[in-house]
């Protein structure tokens, strides 16, 4: 598990545990909602990952890239 909390993806979930959003912290800068998967899903691995599993979390950057398509 990578603790990386220089780059954090911050999944938040509903009530069933499923992601709604994922938001983007980089050191010293607020928390945003991401604004680039594709890029986030090439760079998953320099990320910690808070809130939901790695898979749950590339699976709505994947999906939520393939809604603004």
């Amino acid at each position: 598990m990578n603790t990386n909390t220089d780059r954090m993806l911050i999944a938040e979930t509903d009530e069933q545990g499923s992601v709604v959003c994922v938001w983007r912290a980089d050191h010293g800068k607020r928390p945003r909602p991401v604004a680039d998967p594709v890029t986030c899903v090439k760079m998953l691995d320099s990320f910690g990952i808070f809130g939901a599993s790695r898979d749950a979390v590339r699976l709505w950057l994947m999906s939520s890239d393939a809604e603004v398509a």
